[in-house]
């Protein structure tokens, strides 16, 4: 349990704590720096409060046994990586008072739903990107241990470098001819339909 009292829960505080599985942040905390829970791979089950407003890069990379996280209303920052390699999270969760993040179907989205952060590692089955969203992030696809197909629409005019990144041996593409995400496949050498 972390109090209030605390503000800011620094750089790789708990990086590493094997065994650690739960923690409940108190509401008065504000930041979560990068690599906080980084590898603590018995993490099943965090609370974060109102207060937090950051949640730093990496800081739940390779919480192999987290499955749910909700991000509350005023997260207004979420680094890079936040929730690679977490192979057993299946929805991302934020607070619809948010005016930053959203999500739909546990998927992490920027507000406007424009932009596709994060879709959790352990969710099953394939996944037909919003025909909406314009750019995939870093990541947003990582550490899938299974074969799945992702539908990329024409909308899509970003795709981050290493947004497959552990993932590319297993995904299949389904793109539009001459799209960006067509470009994308075979630059990476990424099967495709």
């Amino acid at each position: 349990i972390i109090p209030g009292s605390v503000k800011i829960i620094g750089d790789n505080a708990f990086s590493g704590c094997e065994k650690l599985s739960n923690v409940r942040i108190s509401n008065g905390v504000i930041s979560i720096g990068d690599d906080v829970f980084k590898e603590c791979v018995a993490l099943k089950e965090i609370t974060i409060p109102e207060s937090v407003t950051e949640i730093g890069e990496n800081a739940f990379n390779s919480c192999t046994m987290l499955m749910t996280i909700t991000i509350p209303q005023n997260v207004t920052v979420i680094g890079e990586g936040a929730f690679c390699n977490c192979t057993r999270l299946t929805e991302i969760n934020v607070d619809e008072g948010n005016t930053t993040y959203s999500s739909e179907d546990g998927v992490l989205f920027n507000e406007g739903k424009t932009e596709l952060i994060c879709c959790p590692a352990g969710k099953v089955g394939d996944y037909e990107v919003p025909s909406g969203v314009t750019s995939i992030s870093d990541y947003a696809f990582s550490s899938r241990g299974e074969i799945f197909t992702v539908t990329i629409p024409v909308s899509v005019t970003t795709i981050a470098d290493f947004a497959f990144a552990g993932s590319s041996q297993y995904v299949n593409l389904i793109v539009e001819p001459g799209s960006k995400a067509h470009e994308f496949a075979i630059t990476n050498s990424i099967p495709y339909t």
